[in-house]
């Protein structure tokens, strides 16, 4: 019977759990240089307007959307976690305009993060100094254009499968100092490691661009 008792104790608290994960994730949308711009983004249970919680902008791959790698990567649980909201927004025609080789999208989609930054500034007072950016593949390509060439301050960026176009190596003229995480497969087809005429130039060539930035 105790063990019953405990089992069932544990399935109502998961439960509620996740009937709070669900509640607390928010459709939305913004008109940003005459377009509607959609995004997902959650809420720790703790927020209040009173603290100045850090954002996460998490930027799906090429194809993806906002709520489908929401759905994948745990971050709503995460969040709860850890106490930072965390928004999914959804690129034109589910794609990210980084400067690729290969044109995806001709949306302002620098303008587009840096109004998202602002709205959960201006309605759940975040901390401007706390943002920070992560995306697969096109949108890892968008979190190194952004660090390289926004004026808003994002604390650090963390990319998976993405790199650096020829145009945004070109023009990395940080006016920040990010920190910086960069997940890449050598064996990677799509993206190539060692760069290429798509995608641009290698990772190394990437990672010790920031590292001169850095010292």
């Amino acid at each position: 019977m105790a063990v019953k008792q405990i089992f069932g104790t544990i399935i109502t608290f998961v439960s509620v759990f996740l009937i709070h994960l669900i509640s607390a994730q928010t459709s939305s949308s913004i008109n940003h240089n005459g377009l509607s711009r959609t995004f997902v983004y959650y809420t720790p249970s703790s927020w209040n307007q009173g603290q100045e919680l850090p954002l996460l902008i998490l930027l799906h791959g090429l194809t993806q959307t906002g709520a489908g790698v929401m759905g994948i990567t745990g971050f709503n649980e995460i969040a709860e976690q850890h106490n930072f909201i965390v928004c999914y927004p959804d690129g034109i025609n589910n794609a990210w305009n980084a400067n690729m080789n290969v044109t995806v999208s001709t949306a302002d989609d620098k303008g587009f993060i840096e109004t998202l930054t602002h709205y959960f500034q201006d309605n759940f007072n975040t901390d401007p100094l706390k943002q920070y950016l992560c995306g697969f593949s096109n949108g890892g390509f968008m979190s190194h254009k952004m660090a390289c060439e926004s004026s808003e301050c994002f604390a650090a960026i963390a990319t998976i499968s993405g790199n650096m176009s020829d145009t945004t190596y070109s023009n990395c003229t940080p006016q920040f100092s990010p920190a910086i995480l960069h997940i890449h497969g050598t064996a990677d087809a799509i993206v190539p490691f060692n760069g290429g005429a798509a995608t641009g130039v290698s990772v190394d060539q990437t990672m010790q661009k920031w590292a001169n930035h850095l010292n």
